[in-house]
Formats: structure tokens, C-alpha cells, sequence
């Protein structure tokens, strides 16, 4: 399998411990990350992955995509498909049900949260082989499906990478540090 992420030994970032892993094309990993999303330590992690800074121990064959499906850019984007587009075409009736053919000038906000998160986890993919993204907001149900999607692309060689943070999803984090990230494999 192809490595997409190596990190060999435990990073310290802000304070926060974060394990070593390997990400492999193929792998999803579950990040419990103890601080909230937008927290220092979170954003130096997201902006290493992504390849805007460089975080010394961590190696990237590549950078990743980040599914941010309550990003200004994404809510603003017209869901009209345009016929240069097929993906937004083909993405929106797989996972809405739903035909675009006479939405106007209507935006991804206009879309359930849930929509727009299997969404911008397909466009995601379609610019990365790893990817990173979170079910902030979405109830047990959207997380099952968001997590679904992203673990039938594993067979096709993707990598993920889902942030859970245990204080958005009424998770109780009480025996967990709150100085380090829990990981754990998704297992098929």
C-alpha cells in the first residue's frame, strides 16, 4: 500500500500529544482529538497535512484535501451543475436523491447539513488521496453515513483521516488525557 502519511515518533503540538502513526492508502484512522476544531494545536495539525507548514518529524507523500463543508467558499458555491461539472451532477443525485436540473442560482446552503458534508467529502476526494474531515454538527445518523461514504472509498486507495471531538458529540472524554489524541484504525 502506498504511505501517505508517516509520522514516527509522538508530536507535541501546543501542548497536545499526538501519537506516531502510518497512513496508509487504504487506512482510516480515528483521531479523538480532546480540544475543540479551530483550537491552536488543531489548526498547526491541519496546516502540516495540508502542506502550508512544515511539521518537523511528520512526512507526507503529497498534501491533503480538507472537507469543510461549513466553509464560507463551500456555502456560497451555486449547486446548479455546470456542464464542464459532472462531478457536482453525479454527486448531488447520488447522495440527495435529489435533481439539480432546476435549482437556479441555488447554494450549497440551501442543502441539509448531511448533504453537504457527503458533498465536500466527494470533492475532497476527487483533488486528494488523503483526506481530512470531521462530522461536527451532524447527528449520530449523518456521522454513520459521512463515515460510511469515506469507508467505501477505501478499497480504491484513499486515506482518511476523521477528527471526532468528544465535546461536539456528547461523548464522554473523562478517562481520556486531555493532552493527547486518542487514534484508533477503522477496522472493514
Amino acid at each position: 500500500m502506498n504511505e501517505l502519511v508517516i509520522n514516527r515518533k509522538s508530536l507535541v503540538l501546543d501542548g497536545l500529544i499526538i501519537p506516531p502513526f502510518i497512513i496508509a492508502g487504504g487506512d482510516m484512522w480515528f483521531f479523538d482529538w480532546p480540544s475543540n476544531p479551530g483550537s491552536t494545536a488543531h489548526s498547526m495539525f491541519l496546516a502540516g497535512l495540508s502542506g502550508k507548514t512544515t511539521i518537523e518529524g511528520l512526512e507526507l507523500a503529497g498534501t491533503a484535501a480538507i472537507s469543510c463543508p461549513n466553509s464560507e467558499t463551500w456555502l456560497r458555491r451555486k449547486i446548479t451543475p455546470q456542464s464542464d461539472d459532472p462531478l457536482m451532477q453525479s454527486a448531488i443525485s447520488a447522495h440527495t436523491g435529489r435533481s439539480v436540473r432546476n435549482a437556479g442560482d441555488a447554494t450549497m446552503l440551501c442543502l441539509p447539513l448531511v448533504e453537504r458534508s457527503l458533498l465536500a467529502l466527494e470533492f475532497a476526494c476527487a483533488s486528494s488521496s488523503l483526506v481530512l474531515f470531521d462530522s461536527a454538527g451532524l447527528d449520530p445518523l449523518g456521522e454513520r453515513r459521512l463515515v460510511g461514504c469515506a469507508a467505501e472509498k477505501l478499497r480504491h486507495g484513499w486515506g482518511f483521516l476523521y477528527f471526532r471531538f468528544p465535546i461536539l458529540h456528547g461523548r464522554e472524554a473523562k478517562t481520556a488525557p486531555t493532552n493527547a489524541v486518542i487514534l484508533s484504525k477503522h477496522e472493514r
